[in-house]
């Protein structure tokens, strides 16, 4: 059904009085209209500083572990958490966190492989990453939910045996049936968000983010609504 919007409940919508709109759908219990409009990427390069717009540093990490930490670090929780675990492993290897060149994927040479995240794992064991090393306790869910620390191995376990190691490996793979399946079994315990919902800073997306991204990408950055 196609509009002419008379009047706006929040100034958010104010814009739209006097435009005509199409109603796609409607909340029976909130009375609130959902609506297309076709001069909204007008009002959005008009209001918003999309000319300074600018990605994150998390969107150039130097390695695929990086990710890995940030994606499974970032369920639920402020970001600014998240950054500090990460950090935290950086220090603590010796590890650089961001890229110097933000136009370019590094060298494989210039990354940490998967298969050396597991090893870490394998060499100092679940107790002394979780106390020493990442310094946190949480679960990826208060419902049943193994602890961040052990996801994170078990994500890249499942990376590493379908071959993904470095940046490089990802274009091809992403999108394999089986890894994805395999992925989401890493997270499937009750209460947990699974792994397809593509809103990753509350969960992870294989098969959209890690390729186009160079990373682990996210929606929001807030915990639930967190990315991403």
């Amino acid at each position: 059904m196609v509009v002419k919007v008379l009047n706006a409940r929040t100034p958010r919508t104010e814009f739209l009085v006097g435009q005509t709109v199409q109603i796609v759908a409607y909340g029976k219990r909130t009375g609130v209209y959902a609506v297309l409009f076709d001069g909204e990427l007008e009002y959005c390069n008009r209001v918003l500083p999309l000319h300074s717009a600018s990605l994150g540093d998390e969107y150039y990490y130097q390695s695929l572990p990086l990710c890995i930490i940030d994606a499974v670090f970032s369920i639920n929780v402020k970001y600014q958490s998240t950054q500090n675990v990460v950090s935290r492993y950086c220090q603590h290897f010796g590890l650089r966190k961001f890229r110097r060149d933000r136009t370019s994927i590094p060298s494989r040479e210039e990354q940490e492989s998967v298969s050396a995240l597991c090893e870490r794992y394998i060499e100092r064991g679940f107790g002394v990453m979780t106390e020493e090393i990442l310094d946190n306790r949480q679960r990826t869910s208060a419902v049943n939910g193994i602890t961040k620390v052990e996801a994170v191995l078990e994500f890249a376990a499942t990376l590493k045996k379908y071959g993904i190691e470095y940046f490089q490996d990802i274009g091809a793979r992403q999108g394999r049936c089986r890894l994805i399946h395999a992925a989401k079994r890493c997270f499937s315990a009750p209460g947990l968000i699974p792994v397809g919902t593509a809103i990753s800073r509350s969960g992870l997306s294989v098969t959209v983010s890690i390729g186009d991204q160079s990373r682990v990408s996210h929606v929001q950055r807030r915990g639930l609504r967190s990315r991403a």
